[in-house]
């Protein structure tokens, strides 16, 4: 494990995870105001524009300072108490999760009933998608819809493509 977070330091130096929001505008749009998790939140880069006192990141790794409450947690292992949530991002994380489907159900477990959650996640077809070394998924828009739909069922809500970047969005 020590070698695996050594290399996500590494690559976050090189690639600039955690302040890459690539639609700020399109995010807040959908953000409904409430209790805030943000899975694999680098550095906290969303408490600043959701509130603070709404905000709690998580991350496998520490990676500095934090602009909100972080908590050192797997995504695959929340945490947290049955239907705590409003609102789950997961910003350029997806795509680094051994099993993405794990962490999914565990979200869903999560989010109060009318939650929501966001997705921002590379398009497999994006040069992004191979040149990070610690990608371990990699989506398409019928791909991350199918995934979607497996968890949260008649809930699921929308994918699109923007570029590079895959964004989907649910409401249970």
């Amino acid at each position: 494990m020590g070698d695996t977070l050594e290399l996500l330091k590494q690559c976050h130096k090189r690639f600039g995870w955690g302040i890459l929001l690539a639609f700020p505008e399109d995010f807040l749009a959908f953000y409904n105001g409430g209790l805030c998790l943000d899975i694999g939140c680098n550095v906290c880069m969303l408490a600043d524009l959701v509130g603070r006192e709404r905000y709690i990141g998580i991350d496998i790794a520490y990676y500095g300072d934090h602009k909100g409450t972080f908590i050192l947690a797997d995504g695959q292992k929340l945490p947290f108490k049955d239907k705590a949530f409003d609102f789950v991002s997961m910003i350029e994380t997806l795509e680094h999760l051994p099993d993405p489907y794990c962490c999914l159900k565990e979200v869903h477990r999560v989010l109060r009933k009318g939650g929501r959650l966001y997705i921002q996640t590379v398009e497999a077809n994006s040069p992004e998608a191979e040149r990070d070394p610690t990608h371990v998924q990699s989506f398409h828009i019928w791909s991350l819809g199918r995934l979607l739909r497996t968890v949260f069922g008649g809930l699921f809500g929308t994918v699109e493509q923007k570029g590079g970047t895959l964004i989907a969005k649910v409401v249970k």
